[in-house]
């Protein structure tokens, strides 16, 4: 869920506020499916940003693992490399204090405040991290280095050629047996 819970609503914010979500919907679903039901959490691109970020919260003790699917290190980190891949000519390093001042303004967060890294590090859960390597718009390397980062149990899938979000596609007997 995109900001619903207890991020308000009003803004996405590429998993800043959103994180807080998963970890109401992760209380939500233990109490209505009941303590002995395995939850997993799981995203694709924003998503995966989202569960890697709220990773390093106290989940109830049915969650069993996160599954990252081409998950970004930051949202100032993809705003970069999205800029420098687009506008290669853009001012990248004026415009970005410029956009997270403004976010900070209207969206209550700012481009910086949360990082894959640092929550990953954190991390109490076991993490399934997915990507494909022929993502041009998340780079593989944003993985590379949450996993890197990363001191829990974790498992590491690259599918060779898969674009954005599509590894499961390219090859669905190999992610389903990480899953």
């Amino acid at each position: 869920e995109r900001a619903h819970g207890q991020s308000e609503g009003v803004y996405i914010t590429f998993g800043i506020h959103e994180r807080r979500d998963a970890a109401t919907w992760a209380q939500y679903a233990a109490m209505h499916f009941g303590p002995d039901h395995p939850l997993f959490l799981g995203g694709l691109s924003m998503g995966a940003t989202t569960v890697l970020l709220s990773s390093c919260f106290d989940f109830p003790a049915n969650v069993r693992a996160v599954i990252a699917d081409c998950g970004f290190t930051s949202p100032y980190e993809i705003a970069k490399s999205v800029l420098r891949r687009d506008y290669p000519k853009a001012p990248v390093s004026l415009l970005l204090p410029l956009c997270s001042l403004v976010t900070r303004l209207f969206a209550g967060f700012g481009l910086r405040d949360g990082s894959t890294i640092d929550a990953v590090r954190e991390s109490r859960y076991p993490i399934l991290f997915i990507h494909g390597t022929g993502d041009t718009f998340v780079p593989c390397e944003m993985t590379k280095e949450a996993y890197a980062a990363c001191t829990s149990e974790k498992e590491l899938v690259f599918v060779d050629g898969a674009e954005h979000g599509k590894s499961y596609l390219v090859e669905k007997a190999r992610v389903e047996e990480a899953l």
